[in-house]
């Protein structure tokens, strides 16, 4: 017989969470923001050579 979760066991996250929003400009200098998928992608690669730049090697992926 399937139980549903005891309330205690449900954790609520209330920290605020830093996120980091690129954009782009168009030749009539208006920005637009990139999908959370395309900041995400760039966040990771920025992060990556940032590492290799200072010698963190595969630290920077944690």
């Amino acid at each position: 017989m399937a139980m549903a979760p005891s309330p205690s066991l449900v954790q609520v996250y209330t920290s605020p969470v830093a996120v980091a929003v690129w954009e782009w400009q168009d030749g009539l200098g208006t920005w637009h923001p990139y999908s959370a998928a395309v900041c995400s992608f760039i966040e990771q690669q920025f992060v990556q050579q940032k590492g290799q730049r200072f010698g963190l090697g595969s630290l920077a992926h944690s």
